[in-house]
């Protein structure tokens, strides 16, 4: 379809993954989650438009989040073939294991990104600016390329599911108290090692095995009996090295911009608590 399958060679393999969960997620936005939060939590019942849709999102998301996260650390635990990995298995390997995990975050993303253009007002243009990011550097493991990094990215989303707790505490009456501040100290911790310490390590990680790789052998074919076809090293690492530089040099400056404002955000709430406090 599109050619896709010509240059996303592994993407077949996976399509009906993807489609499965864009519409899992959609189904769990537009109907499930505005169901059950009008009946169990009467500030949704209560809160704008606007309000509403972040909430459905928030749900989204800290489902996603942790189901992704789970499988992730399910692979890098029991996925065999990662131990014994080289340069060019972390780099032009296949693993069916990470590709179905990649597949899930696929589509999450191009849901994200869907909801994005949809509520662009509401949700900003950060959101959909990520989508496309995320969902770019996903799509591209199925040429099959970086499968091996691919699952380490994933676990960006660590840091997640207390991102979405902390908003839904705003939102709760619980701004300022004592589990916002545990869940916060949580939140700020696991961003911080997982989106900018683990995920510019795992960058440097990725650059540098594209560079031996290149550097080694710059005009080789290098075998995928997986799928049996060949590619050449030379052009995979030139004009994907390029796309995955890109693409995760916007997303890290993204995690430092919101990190930043998470910080900030973070000390408004609790100083405005103290200054009523001292009143």
């Amino acid at each position: 379809m599109f050619g896709l399958e010509r240059t996303l060679k592994t993407l077949p393999y996976h399509v009906h993954h993807i489609g499965l969960t864009s519409l899992t997620y959609s189904t769990i936005f537009w109907v499930l989650s505005p169901v059950a939060s009008a009946k169990l939590f009467s500030v949704y019942r209560k809160s704008p438009r606007r309000t509403q849709i972040n909430w459905n999102v928030r749900v989204v998301s800290l489902i996603q989040s942790i189901f992704i996260c789970g499988s992730a650390i399910c692979v890098i635990l029991s996925d065999k073939s990662r131990v014994q990995s080289d340069v060019r298995s972390r780099l032009l390997g296949y693993s069916p294991m990470a590709a179905r995990v990649q597949a899930s975050a696929a589509g999450y993303f191009l849901w994200d990104i869907l909801v994005s253009v949809l509520y662009l007002p509401i949700l900003g243009p950060s959101s959909f600016i990520h989508g496309v990011c995320a969902l770019s550097i996903t799509m591209l493991g199925f040429y099959p390329f970086a499968n091996y990094y691919g699952i380490n990215f994933v676990l960006y989303e660590l840091s997640t599911p207390f991102l979405n707790i902390h908003w839904f505490m705003d939102k709760s009456g619980l701004t300022g108290s004592t589990w916002q501040l545990i869940n916060g100290i949580c939140l700020m911790g696991t961003f911080f090692a997982s989106r900018i310490g683990w995920g510019l390590y795992q960058s440097f990680n990725l650059y540098r095995d594209i560079w031996t790789l290149w550097r080694i052998d710059p005009a080789s074919k290098t075998g995928l009996e997986a799928i049996g076809t060949t590619h050449d090293a030379s052009s995979v690492s030139k004009w994907l090295s390029l796309t995955f530089l890109a693409a995760n040099t916007i997303l890290s400056g993204l995690n430092i911009y919101w990190f930043g404002r998470m910080v900030k955000s973070m000390r408004g709430h609790f100083q405005n608590d103290n200054d009523h406090k001292e009143k």
